[in-house]
C-alpha cells in the first residue's frame, strides 16, 4: 500500500489556550488521504471544515498531534520551512478569490511567484500559461474588478497553479457561484485531478458532496469525525 499524500495523527485544535473562552474546534482527529484524488470535507457551520482545513495547509498548527504533508511533519517545522512549502506545495483557494483589485489577473496570477525570486521572464511566461489553461489569457490585462464572478475565480485557480503544486485547497469555492459556473469549477476540478493534482476542498454544497469526481467524503460535526471515517 502506497504511503497517504495526507496524514492527521490524534490532531487536537485549541483556540484561546489558557484563557476563559478557550475553546476546542477539533477533538482528536486521525485520517489519511491519498494522492491525486478530490477529497471533500463536509459539515454544517462550526463544525472545523475551515480549520481543518487550515492545519492540513500549513496555515495553523495543531494544538495536540501531527500532521504529515508527503512525509514532511508539517506541524513541527520552523516557520520560514513552512511557509517556503506552502508556497511551493500547496495552492489555496479562497471563498471570495482574494485577488487584489487594482491589479491586472496576470499580475495577481504572479505575485506567489515573487517570494521565490524566479526571473521576469520565467515568472510571466508561467503566469500566462496557467491563464491560457484556465481559458482566461484573453483577460489577462483587464484588471480583476472588471471580470465576471467565473473569470475572477479562473484567475484565482490560475494563481493557485503558479508554482505546480501537488496539493490544491479550495474553502467553500462554489458558495458566490451559480449552478453553471458551479458545473464549470467542478470540471476544473476534473481536468486537474487527472493530472496528478489532490484536491482538499471543505464545502456543505451539495452540488460538490456529490460529484462524479469526488473520490470521497469526509464527514464532520461538531469537530468530529462522523461516519465512517469515525473513530470506532
Amino acid at each position: 500500500m502506497s504511503q497517504p499524500f495526507i496524514e492527521l495523527d490524534g490532531v487536537v485544535k485549541r483556540f484561546h489556550e489558557g484563557e476563559p473562552g478557550e475553546f476546542t474546534a477539533l477533538h482528536g482527529i486521525t485520517l489519511q488521504l491519498a494522492r491525486a484524488q478530490v477529497h471533500v470535507l463536509a459539515g454544517p457551520s462550526g463544525s472545523g471544515k475551515s480549520t481543518l482545513l487550515s492545519l492540513i495547509g500549513g496555515v495553523a498548527r495543531p494544538s495536540e498531534g501531527r500532521v504529515r504533508l508527503d512525509g514532511a511533519p508539517l506541524s513541527g517545522l520552523p516557520e520560514h520551512h513552512l511557509a517556503a512549502l506552502r508556497r511551493e506545495r500547496i495552492g489555496f483557494i479562497f471563498q471570495r478569490y482574494h485577488l487584489v483589485p487594482g491589479l491586472t489577473a496576470l499580475e495577481n496570477v504572479r505575485l506567489p511567484g515573487v517570494p521565490l525570486g524566479w526571473p521576469r521572464e520565467r515568472l510571466q511566461a508561467r503566469a500566462l500559461q496557467v491563464l491560457a489553461e484556465l481559458g482566461v489569457a484573453p483577460r489577462a490585462h483587464e484588471r480583476v474588478e472588471r471580470l465576471s464572478g467565473g473569470e475572477m475565480q479562473r484567475v484565482a485557480i490560475a494563481r493557485a497553479l503558479l508554482t505546480q503544486p501537488p496539493l490544491l485547497i479550495a474553502d467553500e469555492p462554489t458558495a458566490h457561484l451559480d449552478a453553471a459556473l458551479g458545473r464549470q469549477f467542478l470540471d476544473t476540478v476534473a481536468t486537474l485531478k487527472a493530472r496528478g493534482h489532490t484536491w482538499v476542498i471543505a464545502s456543505h454544497d451539495p452540488r460538490v458532496i456529490g460529484a462524479p469526481v469526488v473520490d470521497r467524503v469526509i464527514h464532520l460535526a461538531d469537530g468530529r469525525l462522523r461516519g465512517e471515517d469515525a473513530p470506532c
